[in-house]
């Protein structure tokens, strides 16, 4: 066979590490490609001497050339597209964790929740212990303390640790003292499984004074575990499942419990106390107080203990590489699956049997399924008090449903996060009781707009929450009040440098982001010179995180000068040489940066692509130098070319990224029905409930938004391709527009380059190659290119119809402006107040604000152009619009629709329907 292997972060590596040596030794070509290339996660497959690639190389189209994929449980995420049958090891212990998989899932031992059957698994034991015990350790001095990295969290609890391992070396100074670490001590906190700032060797320095024990032998090296338990006469564990390395090797072992610990939200303190209930039955649990009384010889694991937890001690390697070689010679060879089942070493010949129901779909989407459950992970974090039974029903629905591609998961991770922020907001009462269950109740708040609500808790009359500072501090800078940003952010960030680990979510680094740059623009805007000195100073010496942004900030340039000149005026020589080196450093790492984004797009698009980016590059560069009426020309010729170029591409089958991204929603929603909503006068908000009860998708434009304080109902897609619409109004539509929205591709810049960080942020956007004609109009079903129609609602019903909308209705498209009475069609006018009549809002159009003058004649043409290609082709246009001047199109009483259900209009549908 030859075998991909993909690879994950150091722990799970050493799960597989073994069972990779054996498939090698059978003969079978290995090749790795590792998420993480860093020396600590891919050092166990280095004497392979096989080869290792950056995961970032592999495709659908690398992976062909293999036969079947291993890989820990944790890069599941990175298989979910590939055209291969996949085995996975999962390290969870099934007693106390929540084990999941794909494709074939081998595990430690059998699993103790209900079974899911969405993937197939075998308990084999765990490989880590495969190799072989070495006595030489039976007489050594040495006792082995191993450090679980994370836990426990907080100051008080590491310094225990710490006077744990110092009072060992002084009740025993004939033995050495070994710690293994989980991390070395500048490992790349990004690279850490949960981090901490603030190392085990720091505290125990601090607790010496710096004078190390000189039977203290604190390890600066990764060395192979099973090699150290082996030496060493008894080891010392705390709250990790190494305890079980230590106990499947016979040695002499202590499970040191006790230690003050604070909860954190990714691994709660429940979570902890459930292990060391498990680990109770091994007899080798102590309070950390009285781990020396059973040194140096510690405490013999009760052999009933490993046999309930392992289906087996020893030779998980070679299990696993026997069953992937009798599946792959009997089944995948042949193109064919097994069922979807449990299995058991023993007997798994006779039981595995082929399923034609199982395809490489099916397989995909419980992929789908496993890798969304880190979306929803945080429910296992949150305190036992909510029942999620019916979120889970909710979510295999939802992936049942689901496109299977990358768009498709995209769209569900988007879907399943709105369920369960409305999930948890139903469920607030339960969470109040603790600050790490409240904190995901903010969060809920936040992303489902809720931001009154979330202000209040500013005024409770107690320090707020460090959440709600932070989201509140967002919203204020959002509104442009900068004041009351700061002060939120800044008293966010204190209590966030308070801690050297991370108790809340928003203290990880991709909301530190968003929080940092925010406040930086306050006190640069603000004037508060000092304030900014200090914060750069303090954050630009961590680049991990700051850099990425500070040098996308607008305003950071003058931001580095006015700091300079502030500190050079208070004669603060040390924070004027701090900035300038740090400076220097930020475009060193800028030009690295460039050079890297050049490599790769040499390596994924070729010299090709990397000549027509510079051409692209140069063009912008001339054009930026040119005379304004040679501008203009220039606009019109490329308008006029870039039309040409789309439409030859469209004959060639040529597409460009945007067009690629936009055919993903092609034929998704075939044979439904939509509502396309206008703008008119005519539009009612009790009329856009009665849809949403009805569930009908809609889709909306322009200024929908104005709408929305009147209804809980929200579209569920937008387009916008009027530029005046969007220059005047784009702060807005991506601040109340939650849908996918379909810009006009000449948007792209302005989405891109917004002055508010994460404006665009979670926004799935569509870029159309739309061109306006005067004279022109043809409707394209697959709307890779879209010719004005001379409205809007032209577009809408393109994009109704390449989705698979096959009854197509329009409501609130009055089809009259009283206000462009007398007005050139095609200028750009301030119509004043009256512009409003002609619209639902009282207060569509601001004073001053101006809009492009329709060209009515030029919509009914569309309009009928539009319905005369449905109905070709097997669909229905229609007008629900109450009244308005719209008769190109056969009316339906939109009363009658709604009592219509959308499951009745689509079977009507399914039998007429002809694909164009």
């Amino acid at each position: 066979m030859k075998v991909l292997v993909i690879t994950s972060k150091d722990g799970p590596n050493l799960f597989i590490e073994n069972a990779v040596k054996e498939l090698a030794a059978r003969g079978h070509e290995i090749s790795i490609y590792a998420e993480f290339l860093d020396d600590t996660s891919i050092r166990m497959f280095q004497p392979l001497m096989v080869p290792i690639y950056p995961l970032k190389k592999l495709s659908n189209k690398s992976a062909r050339s293999f036969d079947v994929i291993f890989c820990p449980v944790q890069s599941i995420r990175n298989t979910l597209f590939l055209n291969k049958y996949v085995f996975s090891y999962c390290n969870m212990n099934p007693a106390f964790d929540h084990v999941r998989g794909a494709d074939f899932v081998f595990t430690l031992g059998e699993l103790q929740e209900p079974y899911e059957r969405t993937f197939s698994y075998m308990p084999v034991g765990m490989p880590k212990n495969d190799t072989a015990v070495c006595e030489a350790g039976a007489d050594s001095r040495r006792i082995l303390v191993i450090d679980s990295g994370h836990f426990p969290f907080a100051e008080s609890g590491k310094k225990q640790v710490a006077g744990m391992v110092l009072e060992m070396c002084r009740k025993f100074p004939e033995n050495e003292i070994c710690v293994k670490p989980r991390w070395l001590p500048e490992t790349d906190p990004q690279a850490m499984t949960h981090i901490n700032l603030k190392h085990l060797y720091e505290y125990i320095d601090e607790l010496c004074e710096g004078r190390r024990p000189e039977n203290l032998n604190l390890l600066m090296e990764h060395l192979d575990l099973q090699e150290l338990i082996d030496g060493s006469r008894s080891v010392v564990t705390l709250c990790t499942t190494a305890y079980l390395d230590v106990a499947l090797r016979g040695k002499g072992l202590v499970v040191a419990k006790g230690f003050d610990n604070e909860d954190m939200y990714q691994v709660r303190g429940d979570y902890f106390d459930r292990v060391y209930a498990y680990a109770e039955d091994s007899g080798c649990v102590v309070d950390y107080h009285d781990v020396c009384r059973h040194l140096p010889d510690g405490i013999t694991c009760r052999p009933e203990h490993l046999t309930d937890t392992f289906a087996y001690t020893t030779g998980a390697s070679a299990r696993v590489a026997e069953v992937m070689e009798y599946i792959y010679d009997h089944y995948l060879e042949y193109d064919l699956y097994p069922s979807i089942d449990a299995y058991r070493y023993e007997s798994y010949r006779e039981k595995i049997q082929p399923d034609p129901q199982v395809t490489m779909e099916t397989l995909k989407r419980w992929r789908m399924y496993c890798t969304v459950e880190s979306v929803v992970a945080l429910n296992r974090s949150i305190s036992p008090v909510i029942d999620w039974t019916a979120f889970i029903q909710g979510q295999k629905a939802l992936c049942k449903q689901a496109v299977v591609n990358k768009q498709g998961l995209k769209d569900l991770r988007t879907k399943l996060q709105a369920m369960k922020y409305r999930y948890i907001i139903d469920h607030a009462e339960q969470l109040r009781s603790n600050e790490i269950d409240r904190s995901f109740y903010f969060a809920a708040l936040f992303y489902q707009k809720k931001y009154e609500e979330l202000l209040a808790f500013l005024d409770s009359g107690e320090r707020a929450h460090c959440v709600v500072q932070y989201y509140c501090g967002l919203v204020f800078y959002e509104r442009g009040d900068l004041g009351q940003a700061a002060e939120c952010l800044s008293r966010y960030l204190d209590e966030v440098r308070s801690r050297d680990y991370l108790k809340y979510f928003v203290e990880a680094v991709s909301y530190k982001r968003p929080g940092i740059v925010s406040l930086l623009d306050c006190y640069y805007r603000q004037g508060n010179l000092e304030a900014l000195t200090r914060l750069l100073l303090y954050y630009l010496n961590d680049q991990s995180f700051i850099v990425v942004s500070i040098t996308e900030q607008k305003h950071y340039s003058e931001m580095i000068k006015s700091a300079k000149e502030y500190s050079r005026s208070k004669g603060d020589k040390n924070s004027l040489s701090q900035l300038q080196e740090k400076n220097k450093q930020m475009l060193e790492w800028t030009k690295r940066k460039i050079k890297t984004k050049i490599k790769q797009k040499i390596d994924n698009e070729g010299i090709l692509g990397c000549a027509k980016a510079a051409v692209k590059m140069l063009c912008k560069f001339m054009h930026a130098r040119t005379a304004p009426i040679y501008k203009k020309v220039r606009g019109i010729l490329g308008r006029k070319l870039r039309h040409c170029w789309y439409v030859v591409g469209n004959k060639f089958g040529w597409y460009d990224q945007d067009q690629k991204e936009l055919l993903t929603w092609k034929n998704r929603f075939l044979g439904q029905s939509c509502i396309i909503i206008g703008n008119g006068p005519s539009l009612q908000a009790k009329d856009l409930e009665a849809l949403q009860e009805k569930g009908y998708s809609c889709f909306s434009a322009n200024k929908i938004y104005k709408i929305f304080d009147q209804t809980s109902w929200r579209p569920d897609f937008y387009a916008c391709t009027d530029p005046l619409v969007f220059n005047q109004n784009y702060r807005d539509i991506f601040k109340y527009i939650s849908c996918p929205l379909f810009l006009h591709f000449g948007f792209k810049k302005k989405s891109k380059s917004s002055n508010f960080p994460g404006l665009t942020k979670g926004k799935e956007i569509c870029y159309l190659k739309y061109f306006y004609h005067k004279g022109r109009i043809k409707f394209r079903p697959d709307c890779k290119i879209i010719l004005s129609g001379g409205s809007v609602t032209f577009v809408l019903i393109s994009l109704a119809w390449m989705m698979g909308f096959r009854n197509i209705y329009l409501i609130g498209c009055d089809h009259n402006y009283g206000a462009f009475a007398g007005q050139k069609t095609g200028n750009s006018i301030d119509p004043g107040a009256g512009i409003n009549q002609d619209y639902f809002a009282k207060n569509y159009m601001k004073p001053g604000e101006l809009i492009n003058v329709g060209d009515l004649e030029k919509a009914t043409e569309g309009y009928r152009i539009a319905r005369k290609y449905i109905e070709r082709h097997g669909g229905h246009l229609y007008n629900a619009t109450r009244g308005g001047k719209l008769e190109v199109l056969e009316r339906v009483d939109l009363d009658e629709l709604l009592e219509e259900s959308q499951e009745n209009l689509r079977k009507d549908m399914l039998d007429d329907i002809q694909e164009p």
